[in-house]
């Protein structure tokens, strides 16, 4: 009996932060897909809603937002996006549920404001904002793990929350929840946790899940690879060349794709992203 109420103790400041981050999330929470924010939300509307990456429809649907976030390009004749469209994979069962919401009737409110300002209706948007939330929730879960493995409960849970209300977080997980930045900072944190344990107990699997977490991360937000490469030297210095084979396999199971996709939408499959003051550009080369 004193050895359960030890445990409730020990995840007590974990409870607790977890609270406060939901809360400061439901009262910041806007669901609405703007800027830079309605770029991803495109990509959204189109992995999950049609099937595909084929922006053609969009381009429609959008045309009376489109700024910036869709572009033709007339060497390849097709619509093309520079952002990346990593994180509408994880928001695509959220989509399908707010699709789901919006034929039955339920959650409409006020349609046409919602689809001047952003192309769909209210659900559509809800249900991926509260997945946003929930993957915000898991990150900070995932970092108070990784401190959890070298300080006591309470610093760990501090130092979690800290780095949820004292960085960007919050404001990308509810007042800009459809940039990408909550999403690729969930597969970040669960890289991180993974390679933590492998290097507590270095096992094949958590490798390759690792390399997997990783190249998801890097199709959510590109620059993320530069935190998610160095990884390959802890596996050298431990010469677990095996586990090293693992990892590389996993990232580029999913690394590979943005190539491939930088090669049908741009003509090559390497770009280079110029980013103006209000605008964003590319250049091809």
């Amino acid at each position: 009996m004193q050895e359960k109420h030890v445990r409730w103790r020990e995840f007590l400041p974990l409870i607790i932060i977890l609270f406060i981050a939901a809360v400061a999330m439901i009262l910041c929470d806007r669901p609405l897909a703007r800027g830079d924010g309605l770029a991803y939300f495109i990509w959204l509307d189109s992995i999950a809603g049609d099937g595909d990456m084929d922006l053609s429809n969009q381009a429609q649907i959008f045309a009376h937002l489109n700024d910036y976030q869709i572009q033709w390009n007339e060497q390849t004749h097709k619509y093309i996006s520079v952002f990346p469209y990593g994180s509408a994979l994880l928001l695509a069962p959220a989509y399908w549920l707010g699709s789901l919401m919006d034929r039955i009737g339920w959650f409409s409110v006020n349609p046409e404001y919602f689809i001047n300002h952003q192309g769909r209706p209210l659900p559509y948007s809800l249900f991926p904002m509260f997945a946003i939330n929930i993957y915000a929730l898991g990150a900070i879960v995932l970092a108070y793990l990784c401190a959890r493995m070298y300080v006591p409960a309470l610093p760990a849970a501090v130092s979690a929350l800290f780095l949820f209300l004292g960085t960007p977080m919050l404001y990308y997980s509810s007042i800009e929840p459809f940039f990408s930045h909550v999403s690729a900072t969930f597969l970040v944190s669960l890289t991180i946790y993974l390679i933590l344990k492998w290097e507590e107990n270095p096992r094949l699997l958590l490798a390759i899940v690792a390399g997997i977490a990783g190249g998801m991360a890097t199709l959510t937000r590109w620059q993320v690879a530069l935190t998610i490469l160095p990884f390959i030297f802890l596996f050298l210095r431990r010469r677990a060349w095996l586990d090293l084979t693992l990892f590389a396999i996993g990232l580029c199971m999913i690394v590979w794709h943005i190539f491939y996709s930088w090669e049908w939408m741009f003509g090559r499959p390497f770009i280079e992203i110029l980013y103006t003051e209000n605008k964003l550009a590319h250049v091809l080369k």
